[in-house]
């Protein structure tokens, strides 16, 4: 969250994704990145997000908007449709290995990495999926 926040305050028109299982997961990762930027040094936070509410929550529609950069970061759950319908410079796919949708979702990301963004993929074990093959580099994609 805090590299992808680092981004977000740092480089200009910037719309990064935090993809989860479940919208409300995924709306945990922007509030941790909103609780990171508010514990930042004070001299560290002049590009301060527009939110509404708490400062320490984002807004209801679960994104913290820098205006000044044009960026923002985005909290979507997983599904294919929710994720195609933006334009993303970079995407954080949480827990991937417990997505149900992870290889249409990875799928859906490739006009990100082959446009030059940047996707990044974290998650615990959970057996014999996609997300292991993409780990192990097993894609079936010759050389």
């Amino acid at each position: 969250c805090a590299c992808h926040l680092w981004d977000a305050m740092r480089r200009e028109g910037q719309a990064i994704f935090f993809v989860s299982e479940k919208g409300g997961k995924s709306h945990e990762l922007v509030n941790r990145a909103g609780f990171i930027y508010w514990h930042l040094p004070s001299f560290m936070r002049h590009r301060a997000p527009s939110m509404r509410g708490d400062k320490y929550y984002c807004t209801s529609e679960n994104e913290m908007l820098f205006h000044e950069q044009d960026s923002r970061i985005i909290g979507i759950g997983q599904g294919v449709m929710q994720l195609n319908t933006y334009t993303a410079s970079r995407i954080f796919f949480d827990e991937a290995g417990l997505q149900e949708d992870f290889e249409e979702m990875y799928s859906a990301a490739q006009p990100t990495i082959n446009g030059g963004g940047k996707v990044t993929v974290v998650s615990s074990a959970n057996g014999e999926n996609f997300f292991k093959k993409l780990y192990d580099g097993d894609m079936g994609v010759e050389d």
